[in-house]
């Protein structure tokens, strides 16, 4: 299994596409808690609540495999796991596969979708010698999330770290980026109020909690991720010291993104669990380079079975037994 998503080949792409489909469709049996699981209540929310729930479900499993083809498209473009393959397709669809339930209430799948593309503007940022379309466009994006749920203004600090690092970021930098986010939420305002559609700001307090799962079976697949990402950091800091330098400043900028999106879910009221469905990017990243440097093929290969096994068996404990998760 590993050996065929090490490749990009036609098998490689059919094994990516039914592993995420064995992942994701679990979650369409997942009790879903309202009350809890809102990203923001305001904005969109009345419009996805009268689609139908077969039509959510719908719409939530064929963007989640559109995000999982998007990220590891975005990640073989820019070469961060050097020659193609579909490793971390599959670590994308194991990570987004833990979250919340696939309603489109909590506007998480949209937000996948446009934090791939924010992660994609910001890698052509770093390369670019003229980066201010690029900031445009990334500023832009920023901006529609925002408009989701406030903290996302947050990545507005990827956007310029991006930036910074291609090394051609001015004061004319600074105030595009500005300017952008404040001139497209005023339109995006207008329009709403061309179409007499009520528009909700998404201004909640911010609070931060950094609470524990409350249960059992929750805290042992916590724990178990955790520690599967703090092993895999030291490989790919060795793998970082012979990467080319645009590749390292990329697998760099990823890394240094976990905290600003750490700090947006901290204000989020969802299942501490959830926090692996905004760190999906990053992580996916850290894991895959982690299984494809690997020496030992056969303990990998056994790892990559054991995790699909134990997030299906995650997933249907939390189906049945949802008093235990």
């Amino acid at each position: 299994m590993l050996e065929t998503l090490k490749t990009n080949t036609a098998a490689a792409l059919f094994l990516s596409v039914v592993s995420s489909l064995v992942l994701f469709i679990p979650l369409l049996f997942v009790a879903q808690n309202t009350d809890v699981q809102h990203l923001n209540g305001g904005l969109l929310v009345g419009i996805v609540s009268s689609i139908p729930l077969w039509g959510q479900y719908t719409i939530s499993i064929v963007g989640y495999l559109i995000a999982v083809w998007y990220a590891n498209y975005v990640i073989n473009k820019h070469q961060l796991l050097g020659r193609g393959n579909q490793l971390s397709g599959f670590f994308v669809a194991f990570l987004l596969a833990i979250g919340p339930s696939l309603l489109l209430d909590n506007l998480l799948g949209i937000s996948i979708l446009l934090i791939i593309r924010l992660f994609d503007r910001c890698f052509e940022i770093q390369k670019s010698t003229r980066p201010n379309h690029l900031l445009f466009d990334a500023t832009f994006i920023t901006t529609i999330l925002t408009l989701f749920y406030t903290p996302f203004i947050a990545l507005l600090l990827i956007v310029w770290m991006a930036a910074i690092y291609s090394g051609h970021f001015g004061i004319k930098g600074w105030l595009l980026t500005i300017f952008t986010l404040l001139i497209t939420t005023y339109i995006v305002i207008g329009i709403l109020y061309l179409f007499n559609v009520p528009f909700q700001p998404p201004l909640n307090p911010v609070t931060f909690q950094l609470s524990l799962p409350s249960t059992t079976g929750y805290r042992i697949i916590y724990y178990l991720l955790i520690a599967l990402v703090v092993i895999a950091m030291p490989t790919v800091f060795s793998v970082l010291r012979f990467s080319k330098v645009i590749i390292r400043n990329h697998i760099n900028f990823s890394i240094r993104s976990i905290p600003i999106f750490l700090l947006i879910f901290l204000t989020t009221s969802i299942n501490p669990l959830g926090l692996f469905s905004f760190l999906f990017f990053p992580l996916a990243i850290i894991l895959a380079q982690f299984f494809l440097t690997v020496k030992k093929k056969r303990i990998a290969n056994i790892g990559i079975i054991l995790i699909t096994i134990l997030v299906v068996a995650f997933q249907l404990f939390r189906i049945l037994e949802p008093n235990y998760f």
